[in-house]
């Protein structure tokens, strides 16, 4: 296996200026959670809560997404050169264009901010990238609405639904960098748009809740939280904007996950592959033959062939076999050889390494202590 440095975020303990502690002398931290954490490598402190990451095509810098700022971070010093306000920083969705000089990142507020990436890797705001509105949302939260079960008392609003939002999640860039697809959550549907003019171009519809996208020569992969709209004999139940999603009966929660194979020349949806539950981030093999969906609440991997559009393997992202479920699966990378692949579990408190071998039998054949619950993900391969 080929050297790599592996670069993810994830929450960890700190107090703002003019003194930052994090954690114990010897390096070890204690969470509310009673785990004792031992993070490898070096860490990269601030206040705020990571959600994603992305490096630049120049390796120079490291972008992070947080819940209301987006930071550039010098990989070689760990310096934060540049943190700016980004309003409410969404789930996940963040990435440079080709040329390394801008920031594209997700927000629930309905837009995607767009930075200049300035020389000392200072970060400008430019116009954000305005979203279609999500008519549908119904702006509060339905567990705690007349109908729902902790009523009348009225709490937050989730993410998003008071605003009535599309609430962007994944990015993705098209080859030539001119179109920018981005997935709308709350309108369930993933959307073109011109990068130069900032305008969305149009909207296909794919499966309910959608998270992540990969491109795959003209098709799209888009995974589906709640996985495949419900149909008239389905079990429902109302998330928290008020989408109807398919449900366990007997416990209420959702019962299904899928990946949406978009069509990007014609602009609909081809199919829907069934996988996982809580499907979240997505990723093409570099030779593009596969495509790999962490699921998040089934402590899985699952594998798709892009030629059947098929489920070829489900890989288990558990340490060991005999722990109990709750790994939480939520990020992947996959290294240039496209033999390895470095998930993020988040309530295991590490990155587990696979051996990425579908025609035989992938496995899990280490992990990597982290931060707190690493979400983000990428490999900087150049680092070694």
């Amino acid at each position: 296996m080929a050297p790599a440095c592996l670069l993810l975020c994830s929450v960890l303990i700190a107090q703002e200026a003019p003194v930052e502690r994090v954690g114990e002398a010897d390096g070890k931290i204690v969470v509310p959670t009673n785990q004792v954490l031992s993070p490898a490598g070096k860490q990269v402190a601030f206040s705020g809560r990571p959600t994603d990451l992305a490096l630049s095509p120049d390796g120079k810098w490291l972008g992070v997404l947080d819940r209301n700022h987006v930071a550039l971070i010098n990989p070689d010093t760990g310096e934060i050169t540049s943190r700016v306000s980004h309003g409410s920083g969404s789930y996940a969705g963040i990435l440079f264009t080709a040329d390394s000089k801008r920031l594209l990142a997700s927000s629930n507020k309905g837009t995607i901010g767009v930075f200049e990436v300035e020389d000392g890797g200072k970060l400008e705001a430019l116009k954000p990238i305005a979203l279609p509105l999500n008519k549908n949302a119904r702006g509060e939260n339905v567990a705690n609405s007349e109908t729902g079960p902790q009523s009348p008392n009225k709490s937050a609003n989730p993410p998003g639904a008071d605003a009535k939002n599309a609430l962007p999640v994944g990015l993705a860039l098209d080859a030539d960098g001119k179109t920018l697809w981005a997935v709308l959550n709350l309108r369930s549907t993933l959307a073109q748009i011109d990068l130069a003019e900032g305008k969305v171009l149009r909207e296909i519809p794919v499966g309910n809740a959608p998270y992540g996208v990969a491109l795959v020569g003209g098709k799209a992969y888009v995974s589906n939280w709640a996985g495949r709209h419900p149909g008239a004999m389905d079990a429902v139940g109302p998330s928290g904007s008020g989408t109807p999603v398919r449900v366990d009966p007997k416990r209420n929660i959702a019962s299904d996950g899928s990946v949406s194979v978009v069509d990007l020349m014609a602009g609909k949806e081809l199919k829907q592959i069934l996988v996982g539950l809580h499907p979240c981030a997505i990723a093409a093999t570099p030779d593009g033959k596969h495509v790999i969906v962490a699921n998040a609440n089934s402590d899985t991997l699952s594998v798709i062939a892009t030629e059947s559009d098929k489920v070829i393997e489900t890989i288990s992202t558990r340490p060991a076999e005999k722990l109990l479920f709750g790994s939480s699966p939520n990020a992947l990378a996959i290294d240039e050889a496209g033999n390895n692949i470095y998930v993020s579990n988040g309530t295991n408190n590490a990155v587990a390494l696979i051996a990425f071998s579908p025609f035989h039998k992938s496995r899990v054949v280490g992990c990597i202590p982290t931060g707190w619950y690493p979400a983000g993900l990428v490999l900087d391969e150049e680092r070694g």
